[in-house]
């Protein structure tokens, strides 16, 4: 059917209006202004301070490019002059050792790939549950993902490594750590949208969430079982979120036992990497005590177990003074620890405050 071409009006005029076309223009641009309101005071500085940030940061990384450029550059220069000053019997003694010296990386870097690739294979099963982004700010979840790379760091050293699943990793957390963590998706971990309850469906009797509000204390690393971390960074806002969630799930929980072996000065909440290493350190020397000393750091604790054994020294000594400023005993209690000063995981696995 043809086009009635425009319409006359009632003076027998078949001109368009352009008044009607504008307001049908105002009223777009009234949605379009609906749909995006401009952003407060507050959120323009907090987006100019982003902006800033981001040059910052890709100006500091242009910087430190140029200077290990520099640095390499020097180095060469130096290698070739000591080269030069070498007679030959010192030059093909040198050649003969850097060879040797490349070959042990060699050797190291294929070994440490083997050992990796057989952790995905038969490693035991350690979870990060990063369900939690919706409760975090952006500021938390960029420290969640800095302390997933230091689990990834640890376990990629350790001598026996676990198996490291990544749950529930879609949303908000995805797109951080492919943005914050260069490489990520070439670590050798598994990664997965899913719940860990739906990546283990079919062996949900051996999940174990790893959680402060737990009333049950871990005693040892159950090979058969799969260890949870929640990972969650709320600097204690949320309370009893990861039980909750382990309740909702119908699995069983634990905590470390942290209590039985020393007393800390502030919150028994650990970041994420500390459990994490906690239990890659136990599984290897199979001492909580040890472990808990290697890993938690020094100003958090107040007094071993070790230590609360021994005999208290004679008064007068001249130690005295040094050993109960060492364990914080001569501080005030806010001047012991400051809680909230470092990023924390209300899913990390600490023992019930003392």
């Amino acid at each position: 059917m043809s086009d009635p071409g425009p319409i006359p009006d009632a003076n027998g005029s078949t001109e368009h209006h352009p008044v009607e076309q504008l307001s049908c223009g105002g009223a777009a641009e009234a949605d379009a202004q609906e749909s995006n309101p401009p952003l407060s005071k507050n959120a323009k500085k907090k987006l100019l301070k982003q902006q800033r940030y981001a040059e910052k940061k890709a100006a500091r990384k242009a910087s430190n490019k140029e200077a290990r450029k520099a640095e390499v550059a020097r180095k060469k220069m130096d290698s070739q002059a000591n080269l030069e000053s070498m007679s030959a019997s010192e030059r093909e003694a040198w050649r003969v050792q850097r060879l040797e010296k490349l070959k042990a990386r060699r050797e190291t870097a294929s070994a440490n790939k083997a050992l990796k690739q057989q952790a995905m294979a038969t490693g035991q099963p350690i979870v990060l549950d990063l369900a939690f982004g919706e409760h975090m700010t952006d500021a938390e979840i960029k420290s969640l993902c800095q302390q997933i790379a230091y689990c990834y760091a640890a376990n990629s050293r350790a001598s026996r490594p676990f198996h490291l699943h990544l749950a529930s990793l879609q949303g908000k957390m995805l797109d951080a750590m492919q943005q914050q963590l260069s490489g990520f998706q070439n670590w050798p971990v598994s990664r997965d949208s899913r719940t860990f309850s739906e990546i283990f469906s079919e062996r949900k009797a051996d999940l174990v969430y790893l959680t402060a509000d737990s009333p049950t204390e871990l005693a040892h690393i159950d090979s058969k079982k799969i260890y949870i971390i929640g990972g969650l960074v709320d600097r204690n806002r949320f309370k009893n979120l990861t039980i909750k969630r382990a309740d909702q799930e119908g699995i069983s929980t634990a905590r470390l036992p942290i209590s039985a072996h020393m007393k800390l000065a502030s919150s028994p909440v650990l970041t994420v990497n500390h459990v994490f290493e906690i239990l890659l350190h136990f599984a290897s020397c199979h001492d909580w005590e040890q472990s808990f000393m290697k890993i938690i750091p020094s100003r958090k604790i107040i007094l071993s177990a070790q230590a609360a054994s021994e005999p208290p020294a004679p008064h007068g000594r001249a130690g005295d003074a040094m050993q109960s400023s060492e364990r914080g005993e001569d501080r005030p209690a806010a001047k012991r620890a400051r809680p909230g000063q470092e990023a924390v995981s209300d899913g990390a696995v600490c023992s019930a405050p003392p």
